[in-house]
């Protein structure tokens, strides 16, 4: 497989250690979800590898066929990744298509190039008919779509997701990972998706990294953490969880 992201030896401190070299890679369009609890690291990891906060030490590479590209130390928008927050982070006074439009027009591209790309990413997005409508006026669900229909004008490589899911109800929750997994098929882009949602992260992944204070604990395909968690701290946090979630569906169904 080839490798998108060389992640080396990154660490990041405040009042303690938030990240404590962490090494891993993703691969080209590798689904790999970032799995642990509040506190573990996984949103600074993010924060960092998007360029809104930087490492201590360590090195970011990103691979772009087979040139190699230092990105450590790259302005955000230089880094070949978009990313998709947790509070969709819309503006609130601008419509459907203005929203996914704003960062093309802040490139100053042709207009015409501009609503090409928008009326494309619409379309595939299945947001056409909700192009003209507010933030307000769309479901939790709806808001998300646009928030990732607006990160994919720029054609990223990578897509960041933090906890897109959090505040979404079960239903609305299983449709928008059918949606992201197709969109992700599409594009042919790789995904990092952070999570403290174990079922959500098995149901997703191509392989999964599961974090604790600042490390990696494991990291391996769902199948191969769930048959062979490394420690204790994983058996419990995932396949103890995980087996408490399957007995809880199975007796709502009864």
């Amino acid at each position: 497989m080839l490798i998108r992201l060389n992640v080396l030896n990154v660490s990041k401190k405040y009042q303690t250690d938030a990240l404590k070299d962490v090494t891993f890679n993703l691969y080209d369009n590798e689904f790999l979800s970032i799995l642990g609890p509040s506190g573990c690291g996984k949103s600074t990891l993010l924060r960092c590898l998007i360029g809104i906060e930087r490492f201590d030490s360590g090195k970011v590479l990103f691979f772009d066929m087979d040139k190699e590209i230092d990105i450590t130390n790259s302005r955000p928008r230089d880094r070949h990744m978009g990313i998709v927050m947790q509070n969709y982070a819309l503006f609130p006074n601008m419509t459907v298509k203005n929203n996914i439009m704003f960062p093309l027009k802040n490139k100053k591209l042709p207009k015409d190039k501009i609503i090409k790309i928008v009326d494309d990413i619409l379309e595939k997005t299945n947001l056409i008919e909700h192009q003209n409508k507010y933030p307000n006026e769309l479901s939790g669900g709806q808001q998300q779509r646009v928030a990732i229909a607006r990160t994919l004008v720029s054609h990223p490589d990578i897509i960041l997701f933090d906890e897109p899911m959090s505040a979404l109800d079960a239903s609305t929750k299983i449709i928008l990972r059918k949606f992201i997994k197709e969109i992700q098929k599409l594009y042919k882009i790789s995904i990092i998706y952070i999570t403290h949602d174990q079922e959500e992260a098995f149901a997703m992944s191509d392989r999964i990294m599961v974090m604790n204070q600042g490390e990696i604990i494991q990291i391996g395909t769902p199948n191969e953490i769930y048959k062979n968690p490394i420690n204790d701290y994983v058996r419990n946090f995932i396949v103890n969880e995980l087996n408490e979630k399957v007995r809880s569906i199975l007796e709502s169904i009864k």
